[in-house]
């Protein structure tokens, strides 16, 4: 298949990271003896990286609610939690687009999109392109959707074939285990703390390739952190991950005295319901246990979540011709938790509740949690949160002198953690397993000028580990956003 852009291509060529306004090299770290990796792998911070000669680009500007007090505050909250989630559909324009801006822009956690085809085998409302002529427009549609919604992007090897009417079929076409690799591939490079998906499996969802992606998340929750699934994988260098919780959206249908209707079939079925974690089964519309509120209003962008994010869908243009966006009024999406490996109530505020989001919870990946990494976290955490206190939309460079010296830490924490991997005999380092999945990211001084940052630790002498920094010299204020 061709594709339209050319990028840094993650894992295997079918996974492709969303296009962003500047190419990005994440930092990946070795493992060590303690799993420290994983740990400073989310304090990996973001190099921007320049377009080769010749070499366009399509995002050559952020879009309006990445720009200025908008885009810093949806960073600044960024920097106060680990939170990540992992959303997985069928199609493009399958996604919940409101819960993902609302995640992203709203709570400041990382998200991934993963969609299972690119929809070449759907309809055209826009031009003659249909099939992989289809496929490419509606990638390239996804993408733009994406910075919006504020996450990155992957697909697996799965291709849309047309409308399917079952989940049984999808499944013979595409065969179980190929794409179950797949999702348990993507968790594993992005090791997200809560998985969801806007389908459950069931009838409810029509086209057979929405019961599958349903079935799929709930599986691959279990799947991902079991080294006896695709043990391939491991050997390739990528760790186990076991998901904290996976959720699907609560379906909405009504209930007739000749059972539930199904849009595929065209035939009413049963009320019954698959819970493919417990495996058990429910004549009970599954209970809703979080309610995302995508109708709250975001000060900083002038929209609510639910219009950022059907400013993403509209450009899905193949598929609607374009959308208006809705009045700002208050509006909700139901979801059902479907496994959690934590206490969880049964009504819930948020995706994360009983989950240490945190960014002092960033030592629990590390057992046990090295005294530099603690007072490390702590330090970074409390200049985070001056920070983001002392914030003025109208002054932002007055935050500068406080991420500068939160990025002195995690600097020094790189130090650290070079120090204390273990040395390996010539030629054995070969044989020790790298995380090659390791996608966390620093959000810190996304919108400082980078060479500022550079100036200001250039020629520095290295500091103990943990200790305090050194009385901070003059800092250029950095231009925000």
């Amino acid at each position: 298949m061709i594709y339209l852009k050319q990028e840094r291509w993650v894992g295997f060529p079918w996974f492709r990271p969303v296009a962003g306004r500047r190419k990005v090299r994440n930092r990946f770290v070795t493992a060590s003896a303690v799993g420290l990796a994983g740990v400073l792998g989310w304090f990996g911070v973001l190099r921007a990286q320049a377009p080769s000669p010749g070499q366009a680009s399509a995002d050559a500007l952020p879009v309006e609610v990445d720009r200025g007090a908008a885009g810093l505050s949806r960073w600044l909250r960024a920097l106060q939690t680990r939170a990540s989630l992992l959303m997985v559909t069928a199609h493009p324009d399958d996604e919940d687009g409101g819960m993902l801006a609302y995640e992203t822009r709203g709570a400041g956690a990382r998200a991934v999109l993963l969609t299972l085809n690119r929809g070449e085998g759907g309809q055209n409302a826009m031009s003659p392109d249909l099939y992989d002529a289809l496929g490419l427009v509606r990638t390239e549609e996804l993408l733009a959707a994406d910075r919006y919604y504020g996450v990155e992007q992957f697909w697996t090897r799965a291709i849309d074939y047309g409308f399917s009417k079952t989940r049984e079929e999808a499944l013979e076409k595409w065969s179980r285990e190929r794409v179950l690799s797949d999702l348990v591939r993507v968790i594993r490079m992005t090791r997200p703390l809560v998985v969801t998906s806007v389908f459950i499996g069931a009838a409810t969802d029509g086209h057979g390739n929405h019961q599958v992606a349903g079935e799929m998340a709930q599986e691959a929750f279990q799947a991902a952190g079991d080294p006896s699934q695709f043990p391939e994988q491991v050997r390739e260098g990528l760790r186990p991950w076991s998901p904290l919780k996976v959720y699907a959206r609560v379906p909405s249908f009504a209930v007739t005295p000749k059972g539930m209707y199904d849009y595929a079939t065209d035939k009413y079925v049963p009320v019954r319901f698959y819970d493919y974690v417990s495996k058990t089964w429910s004549d009970q519309k599954p209970a809703t246990n979080v309610k995302v509120p995508e109708g709250e209003y975001s000060p900083a962008a002038g929209l609510t979540f639910l219009q950022i994010g059907r400013l993403g869908l509209g450009f899905q243009k193949s598929q609607n011709g374009g959308i208006g966006l809705p009045a700002p009024a208050p509006f909700t999406s139901e979801y059902h938790r479907y496994g959690s490996r934590v206490p969880a109530a049964s009504r819930e505020d948020t995706f994360f509740d009983g989950i240490d989001v945190s960014l002092a919870g960033i030592g629990s990946l590390a057992a046990p949690e090295p005294d530099f990494l603690k007072r490390g976290l702590q330090a970074v955490a409390s200049l985070v949160d001056r920070a983001a206190r002392t914030y003025a939309p109208h002054h932002p460079s007055s935050i500068a002198p406080l991420l500068a010296e939160g990025l002195s830490y995690q600097r020094r924490a790189d130090v650290c953690h070079r120090d204390s991997r273990p040395v390996f005999p010539r030629g054995r380092e070969s044989t020790q397993p790298r995380i090659r999945g390791c996608r966390h990211r620093t959000r810190i001084t996304r919108f400082l000028r980078w060479q500022t940052l550079a100036d200001h630790n250039r020629g520095r002498a290295p500091q103990e580990c943990g200790g305090a920094p050194r009385a901070q010299g003059a800092v250029r204020r950095g231009g925000a956003g």
